[in-house]
């Protein structure tokens, strides 16, 4: 494929997802989420305004055990001070934000024809003290990592699609 990882990257915000050139030479990009209100078990709920992303792609061509990668994406939170807001509901309600840093690098490929994605994410927290928080928010972060992880890999195969579609 001849496109940039920067046009497969730019395939996302068909999904919502909002890609925006920063240095297009560099293949510096910000990249945004959509807003989330997820629901957690026990009555919380946290939601989190659009993430926003300094994202860094290289295109790297290189055959691994696990894929054919393509692309490694570099992806560091820029809007992290008190993005997520919760709300416990049980006993008594009571409202939360929570500060974040985070970065992920992400590798993205092909396997048995199919998008392959990997992730490796680091993620720190300012969780004030509140019984019971703790293994809420270690809760949330697992599932809505898997949930944007999933989505990603969704996106991209629609815009590798749509790609492979335009240049046939």
């Amino acid at each position: 494929m001849s496109r940039t990882g920067g046009d497969i990257l730019a395939t996302m915000a068909q999904d919502g997802w909002e890609v925006t050139p920063v240095d297009i030479a560099k293949g510096i990009f910000e990249l945004a989420l959509p807003s989330v209100r997820y629901e957690v078990p026990g009555g919380t709920v946290v939601s989190i305004p659009a993430p926003r992303f300094l994202t860094t792609v290289y295109d790297s061509y290189q055959r691994t055990d696990d894929m054919d990668e393509r692309l490694i994406g570099d992806l560091v939170l820029t809007n992290g001070k008190d993005i997520l807001k919760v709300e416990v509901g049980f006993p008594f309600y009571k409202s939360f934000s929570v500060s974040a840093a985070g970065w992920a690098r992400s590798r993205v490929g092909s396997k048995d024809g199919l998008v392959s994605i990997s992730n490796f994410v680091e993620i720190g927290m300012q969780v004030p003290k509140f019984p019971g928080l703790t293994p809420i928010m270690q809760f949330f972060v697992r599932s809505y990592g898997n949930d944007s992880t999933q989505q990603c890999a969704q996106g991209l195969a629609k815009g590798a699609d749509n790609l492979f579609s335009d240049s046939a």
